[in-house]
């Protein structure tokens, strides 16, 4: 029902009820909305118990994007849009979004000021405690030493 033929399955295409999507781990890029739009439209008459036979309704005259394989699978969902998952943005759902931060290849949410206070709180109260603990046993080692 296309142009030419697309192969699925390697290429990251999902097929199914004679229509393509993206599989997960996934992203492309449509050339337009107009034309995504009328895959949309393509794909709905398809589903449709009694669809309408046209030549213009049971051919999408348009290519599909290329699918290209994402860098860190879990970040692109794949299906007609292409969505990021949370935390993920741009080509390839490669750059981390506002807030996260990139840990090896993921994304990770950044921590609140809340908690980065609390763990230097409890970094300078360890910190405390250990030059107290010091001192104390410099002063008893001194001690015994007279």
């Amino acid at each position: 029902m296309f142009e030419q033929c697309y192969k699925c399955g390697q290429t990251g295409l999902k097929c199914q009820d004679d229509y393509a999507s993206l599989k997960s781990g996934h992203w492309w890029k449509w050339r337009n909305v107009t034309h995504k739009d009328l895959y949309r439209k393509f794909i709905s008459n398809l589903l449709k118990s009694s669809p309408k036979l046209d030549a213009s309704s049971v051919k999408f005259p348009y290519p599909i994007p290329i699918p290209y394989k994402c860098p860190t699978e879990e970040s692109c969902k794949g299906d007609l849009d292409s969505p990021c998952a949370d935390g993920y943005e741009g080509p390839l759902c490669a750059v981390c979004s506002s807030g996260y931060y990139k840990q090896l290849q993921a994304c990770k949410k950044c921590s609140t000021k809340t908690w980065m206070l609390a763990q230097l709180s409890v970094v300078v109260i360890v910190l405390i405690i250990t030059v107290v603990l010091v001192r104390a046993r410099k002063r008893k080692t001194e001690e015994d030493g007279r």
